[in-house]
């Protein structure tokens, strides 16, 4: 792993970041090498730090695997618990408000295609699982063609509540 502060061709390029760095009062960069991989390191004005390796100094493998392993696994379990929970209401809320929003589209026969193309879906496994079915069975909407539910000619329907008439 080399470490250098200026390669020895330098572009206009370079030349223009490097005397646009020096402008704003800040340090020339400090470039590394890995691999295949090009870096620099850009100090802000309050770094007077010239040794390169403090400026390039990162946790070493043995400390990351330790921390991931003991921090990651207990912090995870807490954290996702408490966003699991959020994030189901809110997709509850989002799958709620979609569905409110179809069968009022439904007010008149409309077909899978039609009905894709209003919710903004490409998958028609999706809009089945995640909107006809669960409205189907709760009898909110109605198939035109009961006894035949992949017929290309199928179309939905909003079912009329008392409350609706």
């Amino acid at each position: 792993m080399a470490t250098r502060r200026r390669r020895k061709t330098t572009t206009a390029k370079e030349n223009d970041v490097a005397n646009r760095l020096t402008e704003a009062g800040l340090h020339e960069p400090i470039y590394r090498q890995s691999g295949f991989m090009l870096f620099a390191t850009l100090k802000n004005k309050a770094s007077n730090m010239e040794d390169a390796s403090c400026a390039l100094a990162t946790p070493s493998r043995e400390h990351d695997a330790i921390h991931d392993s003991e921090h990651d696994s207990e912090h995870d379990s807490e954290h996702d618990s408490e966003h699991d929970g959020a994030q189901d209401a809110a997709r509850s809320r989002t799958t709620d408000a979609t569905q409110e929003r179809l069968v009022a589209f439904c007010n008149v026969e409309r077909t899978r295609q039609e009905i894709l193309d209003y919710l903004g879906l490409a998958s028609r496994r999706y809009l089945l699982e995640k909107y006809l079915k669960p409205l189907l069975q709760s009898g909110r909407l109605r198939m035109t063609l009961p006894d035949k539910p992949q017929s290309k000619y199928q179309k939905y329907v909003s079912v009329k509540t008392s409350a609706t008439r």
